[in-house]
């Protein structure tokens, strides 16, 4: 993805006030009980890029790198990928991108950029655990945190969800993984961003 892309993404905060028509989660979650390696991400951005890097996470970590192999995590409605693993990870199937596509429509974008994308992802939503991301100058830091951990450290921003139960035609979902937040008077604060 070319680093101009990346930086046009939406902020999480334009990206959380934008995705407005929620109820398209209940409709994509059956879609994405028969693609179990895969959930739907809220599409943002959590720094600016320079030149040349892409966003690369290794291990709980992701941060900008130029250098080093890397495969696609997380597609935009386009197919176009916008972050990466320093690891092999599943490649996105042209039906579900299709599918996915099919149902979304033209609905929640921001910046003329779909707010909805697909995430490969491992952690299946067990044992009352979620993803908990910070950011931290250009880095974004995940822990694998109890529910009632996470909702005590203040806001949080859903960006992941899969199905609750991966039953193929399962319509219940669940968040596995939120960004914490720091909120003034009410209004989601960029920090660390750039």
């Amino acid at each position: 993805m070319a680093t101009s892309v990346y930086n046009r993404l939406p902020s999480l905060g334009e990206a959380d006030a934008g995705f407005i028509e929620r109820d398209i989660l209940s409709k994509l979650m059956p879609l994405f009980a028969a693609y179990q390696n895969f959930a739907v991400c809220l599409v943002h951005r959590h720094c600016s890029l320079k030149e040349g890097e892409r966003m690369v996470s290794t291990g709980n970590v992701t941060q900008p790198e130029r250098k080093g192999q890397s495969f696609p995590s997380s597609w935009l409605a386009t197919g176009e990928p916008f972050e990466f693993n320093s690891e092999q990870t599943a490649s996105l199937p042209t039906k579900l991108l299709d599918q996915f596509n099919g149902l979304i429509g033209e609905a929640n974008t921001a910046k003329g950029i779909p707010l909805l994308g697909i995430r490969c992802i491992a952690f299946k939503g067990r044992d009352n655990k979620i993803l908990t991301e910070r950011t931290e100058g250009r880095k974004s830091i995940v822990t694998l945190d109890e529910v009632d951990k996470v909702h005590s450290l203040g806001p949080t921003i859903p960006t992941c969800w899969m199905p609750a139960n991966l039953v193929q035609g399962s319509t219940e979902l669940t968040a596995v993984a939120c960004c914490r937040c720091i909120v003034q008077g009410g209004v989601h604060v960029e920090i660390g961003c750039d």
